[in-house]
């Protein structure tokens, strides 16, 4: 670049992150590529059990990438890679074959985690919800039962249970409980969004990642949608990319700040936005750029 302050040498960081014990999932020095072209560059984010953590920046910065890398979306595209390590309870789930020849190339000293090579157990483990609802163009009850069938062999009664159940967790059931034959696409746009949150439920996942959730929802609709997150943290680790910064000061435990594809700033989302440490982060919370 030639501005000299914009520069990844040039950029101030500040990490403080939650206590080792208490993570379930946490993402270590990860570099990541569209064929030559790299866009992250060393992030770590450490994920604590039973805690929202919201990352925030300008658009272009990294943060969905970084959520495509914690469940392996980005492997459907063969051009795109990571280099790095994410640990689910300890466990490596990014390290493929592949991965691992790339980390030693860069010189880590890894062994591959069986875990990496089954992408099917790591992404019903680790769900996402995109930016946009996507429903699938089926009932409301076979949405949320996709995964379910996929993943476990259940009879119709325990299919019955998990749908009622994982509808009850997104606040959804008292709005569909009479219409669950009907399309998934007949839904609201809120409606639609909880639905892919209780899709995503079903399979008991252990973090929930949300890439915008927010983003293409009325205000009614997305106070449904914070109060659910803010109840399913009891039960399991979520992750949420926003560009509402109020959104992530309301709901969020732990905030990262990430710029030009590095992670500028983690530490505790009170501490953060009342103190920054760093001058970007600073800059950008009070609008100075964005």
């Amino acid at each position: 670049m030639t501005n000299k302050d914009n520069t990844v040498e040039d950029l101030e960081q500040f990490i403080a992150p939650p206590a080792a014990e208490n993570l379930n999932l946490e993402a270590r020095n990860l570099d990541f590529y569209y064929g030559t072209h790299q866009t992250l560059f060393n992030v770590s984010l450490p994920v604590e059990r039973n805690k929202i953590t919201a990352l925030i920046g300008p658009s272009g910065c990294g943060k969905s990438t970084l959520l495509r890398i914690l469940n392996r979306i980005y492997a459907l595209y063969p051009q795109q890679y990571a280099v790095g390590r994410v640990l689910l309870d300890g466990k490596d789930i990014l390290t493929d074959h592949d991965t691992l020849t790339r980390l030693k190339e860069r010189g880590d000293n890894v062994t591959l985690d069986p875990l990496g090579d089954d992408i099917s157990q790591i992404r019903a483990r680790i769900g996402m919800v995109f930016q946009k609802p996507t429903p699938f163009p089926m009932s409301i009850y076979d949405n949320v039962a996709y995964g379910v069938r996929l993943h476990f062999n259940k009879s119709r009664q325990e299919l019955d249970h998990i749908v009622e159940r994982s509808l009850h967790r997104a606040a959804l059931w008292d709005e569909v409980k009479d219409k669950l034959k009907e399309s998934g696409l007949s839904l609201s746009g809120g409606q639609q969004q909880r639905l892919c949150v209780a899709r995503g439920l079903a399979v008991e996942p252990e973090v929930l990642l949300l890439d915008e959730p927010a983003s293409a929802l009325d205000p009614v609709s997305t106070a449904r949608l914070e109060e659910t997150l803010m109840e399913l943290k009891k039960d399991l680790s979520i992750v949420i990319v926003t560009h509402n910064l109020q959104q992530a000061a309301r709901i969020s435990d732990y905030t990262g700040f990430m710029y030009l594809g590095n992670m500028i700033e983690f530490c505790s989302t009170d501490r953060l936005f009342a103190r920054p440490k760093t001058r970007r982060a600073r800059d950008y919370l009070t609008g100075r750029f964005g």
